[in-house]
């Protein structure tokens, strides 16, 4: 499709990445951000884990190796039970094509490479009117702009997706997480040692995840909740999950004792079941706005990204928006749902107060052999290959 135009909800890595193939392929956008720059760069929460075809993504868009230099690349990973012992440890290859970044890194990285006039930061998308001829959306000012596709990357919680499809809110899984970080000066000697790497601690309906980035510690935490309810402050947060973490491990309840409250994010865990479509007539999801899923297999940032690749290479190569969005869905929605699935069920035996489950990944990962169990870990990628779509070499 030539001389069109493709208006985006959400400048998150679905939304910068599409901008960026769609800026490479001469594709007029403009993107729709309810926040402003500074805090849509910021952060608040975890980095994301970047598995090779994200990397392969950006390489081909013309970022080169910088997103993958710009992140980390553990050496290894450890599992410890909810008393801290360690359970198995995980050598990954130098080889491997990973990078953990932080959130900041990547949308600056993305952003610098856009025409920065075409993201309408502090906007609010209100209404969404289509017709055979375009898409009308209005803007939280009274501003309106006319397009030819609406994109919808703006997240799991997704206000333009219930206007469009009026499919109902996401669902609460029954699990809720805080994210922290904290100067690595700052970490004790004995947590250092520990925890120099990425690591996982797990049991008794709980986990700790740690990891090492730049010159922080960053964490996250998850404990199962039967609804989210945000605390009126970060201080109250997290005293409330440093009471928690104390009866469960003294060390981790010391890590995010240490860690500033300005750098905290408390949400709940959020998914939602297949639903029947991810488009109308010029109105697409992609990315958590179609396929939310808990964040146990690291996949969410990587088929987002892998999404917006491969809608932006389909605006350019169909004949129409029609068949643009039926390719789109017949590649991505079928695997996609199964994958939010198996996120689901890796999130219940990570979070189980079931002995016998916490055994079952625990002692999976320990007795595995450490070829299989590489391969296991980095399989939920394989979905987002895209070698068909990249030019041979």
């Amino acid at each position: 499709m030539e001389n069109i135009h493709v208006i985006i909800s959400g400048a998150g890595p679905a939304g910068l990445t599409l901008a960026l193939q769609l800026q490479r392929l001469n594709i007029k956008y403009s993107i729709i951000e309810k926040v402003d720059e500074t805090r849509l760069c910021s952060d608040i929460g975890g980095g994301y884990d970047l598995g090779e075809n994200a990397l392969r993504i950006y390489r081909h868009l013309g970022l080169g190796n910088l997103v993958k230099e710009r992140g980390a690349q553990f050496p290894e990973v450890k599992s410890f039970d909810s008393k801290g012992r360690l359970s198995s440890l995980l050598t990954l290859p130098e080889t491997l094509e990973m990078s953990s970044i932080r959130r900041s890194s990547l949308q600056n990285i993305i952003i610098d490479k856009l025409t920065t006039q075409n993201i309408l930061f502090n906007s609010k998308i209100v209404d969404v009117k289509e017709n055979v001829d375009e898409v009308l959306v209005t803007l939280q000012n009274g501003k309106q702009l006319k397009g030819d596709i609406l994109v919808v990357a703006d997240g799991v919680h997704s206000e333009v997706r219930s206007s469009v499809f009026k499919d109902g809110p996401a669902v609460h899984v029954g699990v809720n997480c805080m994210w922290g970080r904290l100067d690595w000066e700052d970490v004790p000697p004995s947590s250092q040692d520990k925890f120099d790497g990425a690591g996982l601690m797990l049991g008794d309906g709980q986990t700790f995840t740690v990891g090492r980035l730049d010159k922080q510690m960053i964490w996250a935490t998850f404990w199962q909740a039967e609804k989210f309810v945000r605390s009126e402050n970060n201080q109250i947060a997290k005293e409330k999950l440093i009471k928690r973490l104390s009866t469960w491990n003294p060390e981790v309840a010391q890590l995010v004792r240490l860690s500033s409250t300005e750098m905290m994010a408390e949400v709940g865990i959020y998914d939602r079941p297949p639903a029947k479509t991810w488009h109308s007539t010029r109105t697409i999801l992609i990315g958590d706005a179609a396929h939310p899923m808990t964040p146990f297999l690291g996949a969410g940032a990587n088929t987002a990204i892998a999404d917006a690749f491969i809608l932006g290479h389909l605006i350019k190569a169909s004949a129409n928006i029609k068949a643009a969005f039926t390719t789109f869905e017949e590649r991505r929605k079928v695997p996609l749902e199964k994958t939010v699935k198996t996120a689901r069920t890796v999130c219940d035996y990570s979070l189980s107060k079931s002995k016998w489950k916490n055994w079952v990944m625990l002692k999976g990962m320990a007795i595995l052999p450490k070829f299989l169990l590489r391969r296991m870990l980095l399989s939920a990628d394989n979905i987002n290959d895209i070698s068909d779509l990249l030019p041979k070499v």
